[in-house]
């Protein structure tokens, strides 16, 4: 954090929100709820000052965390936490959990998405964010201020994306696959995915080669697909058992959290 003191010229302030954040894609996108954007002002004011008293105490951001218990508390839901850590906002650790080993930093898991011993903190992208988002929302000098800030914050569903130019697969700040070697089939099908905008499932788009068996193709493109994905299986590929079709999902922990709002909320 560069100096301890939220303060943004409003100028630049919506600028930089924008550049600081990945709005969700889909179909069923919504502004923050009340509830919800109480809940960011709470977990960002948070982290931002734990990140101020790393700073006073000489120490990284995060060897002065947040648990996930204290945003609970505070009524802070896990879809706000998976928004950040979507964002590249947060970074989180993963302490060992009984019956699960321990995993490495920010590791999405199959069955389990946070645990109250996880902690969080802010990064250095999220600071950025936070010190904009904070000042906008809590001093607006202008009135449109306040409000502009809470339309920024779009939920729904995190959809993942492929940069064909690049040839890299991400989920928000979160780099999945940088494809350096050729790799036509995985990029056919992100490539698809990408042009309809992720629908769970689509037609498989590999062209038939003579002599080669579709079924086979598609089932180890898709098993390709999921090897060596920067974040274990995060984006899920899989087949429908004819073939001719190619879906994706998130685990169930996460489709779990992306889904949950509270019934005021709906």
């Amino acid at each position: 954090m560069q100096g301890q003191r939220v303060d943004s010229g409003y100028s630049q302030s919506i600028p930089i929100l924008t550049k600081t954040s990945y709005p969700p894609r889909g179909k069923h996108l919504y502004r923050a709820t009340p509830y919800e954007f109480v809940s960011f002002l709470l977990a960002y004011t948070d982290l931002w000052l734990a990140r101020c008293e790393a700073s006073d105490q000489e120490l990284a951001p995060k060897e002065n965390p947040v648990s996930l218990s204290t945003f609970h508390r505070k009524g802070v839901l896990d879809h706000i936490l998976l928004w950040m850590w979507y964002q590249g906002h947060v970074d989180y650790c993963q302490l060992a959990r009984p019956h699960v080993h321990a995993h490495s930093l920010g590791t999405a898991q199959s069955n389990l998405l946070f645990a109250p011993c996880d902690s969080f903190w802010l990064t250095d992208h999220g600071d950025a964010f936070a010190n904009i988002f904070l000042s906008n929302a809590l001093f607006p000098d202008r009135d449109d201020m306040f409000e502009t800030t809470w339309s920024s914050l779009l939920l729904g569903q995190l959809l993942p994306s492929y940069d064909h130019e690049n040839r890299i697969f991400h989920w928000g700040a979160r780099l999945l696959k940088w494809f350096r070697q050729p790799a036509e089939n995985q990029e056919l099908v992100l490539c698809g995915e990408e042009e309809l905008d992720w629908p769970t499932w689509m037609d498989d788009p590999l062209p038939r080669i003579n002599g080669k068996n579709s079924k086979v193709r598609v089932h180890d493109t898709i098993k390709d697909l999921n090897r060596h994905q920067q974040i274990s299986e995060l984006v899920h590929f899989r087949g429908d058992g004819t073939g001719t079709r190619i879906g994706w999902q998130y685990p169930e922990s996460i489709a779990q959290a992306l889904s949950a709002r509270r019934p005021h909320q709906q």
